[in-house]
Formats: structure tokens, sequence, C-alpha cells
């Protein structure tokens, strides 16, 4: 991404191989900023983040500081020798994502099927979902504008399939916003695989929806046919084009509980209220 639209469009990033480097990189990028963290590459939905406040690393001693970083590496099963990033953590909770479809080189333009919000909760940001863009439309046409040139380079390079970018809008959103990348996917992932499930399954326009894992202690072992029966005549049917949830992913159920859904709505607002009010109370929990 460096190489192609310079390091302005990243966050502040350094790696390493080692925990004494790490903590080195931890301290200088610290300095005049809130939060920083390191993060593990070969880890999705944030599992692989740990989050530090600059407050509270001023006063450690370099050996305190690389046992913190050692120990937060520890917590995360890390394989020694494995790159870790350090970063600056940006104060934005707005970080869209960019997907796309890279055909091979010689064959056709890479395609841009869509962009989304990231839901993302807990202060480390834990990706839990996704729904399409309400972002102003200036703000989606220079997501994809910043991507594109990055997407070009990858299909030179012979990459071919699915690939996406989290990017994250720092500043207001309506009063010219820095952009920054900081993570490309090249795989399918939590937000292209419901987006994809969702243009197989409806016809026409993509609809207004929202897209997220939904776990709850009380539906360990639950059958799927069960969760099923109690969400009822609201399951989405292809053949009426009635119904408002998409289920998927429900193996998970019989462990812990959890399986992915995707609420239809005639807006936004009304794709939110089915999975945080409707779907719960439909399940009973």
């Amino acid at each position: 991404v460096a190489d192609v639209l310079g390091s302005e469009a990243l966050v502040v990033t350094r790696t390493a191989t080692d925990v004494s480097t790490l903590a080195r990189h931890v301290r200088e990028i610290s300095s005049g900023v809130l939060r920083v963290a390191i993060k593990r590459t070969r880890c999705a939905s944030a599992m692989g983040n740990r989050l530090f406040h600059c407050e509270d690393l001023v006063d450690l001693s370099d050996s305190e500081l690389e046992k913190l970083v050692a120990d937060s590496l520890a917590s995360m099963d890390w394989p020694e020798g494995e790159t870790v990033i350090a970063c600056v953590w940006e104060e934005t909770d707005l970080s869209p994502s960019t997907q796309w479809w890279v055909p091979p080189l010689g064959h056709s333009a890479p395609r841009i099927d869509g962009i989304y919000e990231q839901i993302l909760v807990g202060e480390e940001k834990l990706f839990v979902g996704s729904r399409p863009s309400n972002h102003p439309k200036s703000i989606n046409d220079a997501l994809v504008d910043q991507s594109l040139p990055v997407v070009l380079a990858l299909q030179e390079l012979g990459y071919v399939g699915r690939c996406s970018f989290d990017h994250l809008i720092v500043g207001d959103p309506e009063d010219d916003p820095l952009l920054r990348i900081t993570e490309c996917n090249g795989r399918w992932g939590g937000t292209s695989t419901p987006m994809h499930l969702v243009d197989r399954v409806i016809p026409g326009k993509r609809p207004a929806y929202r897209a997220q894992d939904f776990i709850h202690k009380d539906l360990i072992g639950v059958p799927f046919t069960e969760i099923c029966d109690r969400i009822g005549d609201r399951l989405y049917d292809v053949r009426s084009g009635e119904g408002q949830f998409l289920l998927y992913n429900v193996g998970p159920l019989k462990l812990s509980g959890k399986f992915d859904v995707i609420g239809i709505g005639q807006n936004a607002d009304e794709a939110d209220q089915l999975l945080t009010e409707a779907l719960p109370e439909l399940l009973g929990v």
C-alpha cells in the first residue's frame, strides 16, 4: 500500500519478529498519541489485537515494557518468530470496507462489489458484522478511489479472486476527513460472504440489510431446526420473497450457541432493529 499510495495512506505501522524489537517500536510510536496496538497478522476479527493506553506506558522501564508485550503475545498464542505489527490506534469508530473482485490480468478490470460499514464492539473493535454503507457518496467514492490503485497493482502481480480493504475515517465524515487503509484481506470473509449470499438469494437491487453473528448461552446445543421454528414465517422464503431473516454458518450452535444471521429491512434502521430487538424476542433469549 505504501509503495502505491504513499505512507500517508496508512496508519503509523512497524513490524517485528521478536519481543524486544516490537517493544521498541511500541515505545517509538507512542509519543503524542493516546493509544497504540500490537496485532498478529494471521488473526481475524481483532482476535489478535492488544491495545495499550500510552499514558500507562510512559513510566515503564524497557524491561517492564518488554514483559508487557511478551505477556500480551503469549495470551494470543503467538508462535515465536511470526511477524507482528505495532501501530498507532486512530481515535475513530468508523471503519468501512471496500469489497472487490479481481479477475485474471487481461480479462477485465477489477470490480467493486460493495462498500460496507463494519460493526465493531468493545475497546479493541472486535468485528461482529457489517451493513451496506450509509456514509455520504463523497466518502464512498473516495474509499473506492483510494483502494483501486492497490487492487490494480495486485492484479498486475497475478492475484485473482475476492479481495477487501479495511479503511478508517479519521475526523468528521462531513468535513474532509482523513482516510487510512488498515488491512487488506485476500480471501472471502465476514462481509463478503453474506454480501454474496444476499446477491445470490434475493433478486434485483441489493436491499438494506445487517449481517452479524448472534450468540447466547441459552442457545448452546439448540438444534438448527428449532431455531428455524422459533423464527417461523419471518425466515426469508426465496419462493415468495417474504420474510426478513437469512441464517448461515450454524455449526457453532452445538458448542457455543452461535450462528450468523442477515436481517433484511426496508432501510438501515429497520435492518438494525431486526437483529438488536426482533431476533432476540423471537428466539426467547
